[in-house]
């Protein structure tokens, strides 16, 4: 019967392990800091990385080139 404790406590404590590894893993960095000043909350934002400038470059040029295509059928 102690085998058994025994065996099933050491699989508690590898769960329990394994838990604790994978909530302290490398987590994303958040795209907004939550800042508290009295009693209002900001939002800043994080630094943008380069990734996020051409996304938004290339996301722009196409809107762009959608709309003006429209302009350029309907007009």
């Amino acid at each position: 019967m102690t085998d058994q404790k025994s065996h099933d406590q050491d699989q508690i404590n590898r769960a329990i392990m394994a838990y604790e590894t994978a909530r302290m893993a490398a987590r994303p960095k958040p795209r907004f800091i939550l800042e508290i000043k009295d009693s209002y909350f900001y939002a800043k934002p994080s630094r943008g990385t380069l990734w996020d400038v051409l996304y938004v470059a290339l996301g722009g040029a196409m809107w762009f080139a959608i709309l003006t295509g429209l302009w350029v059928i309907f007009a």
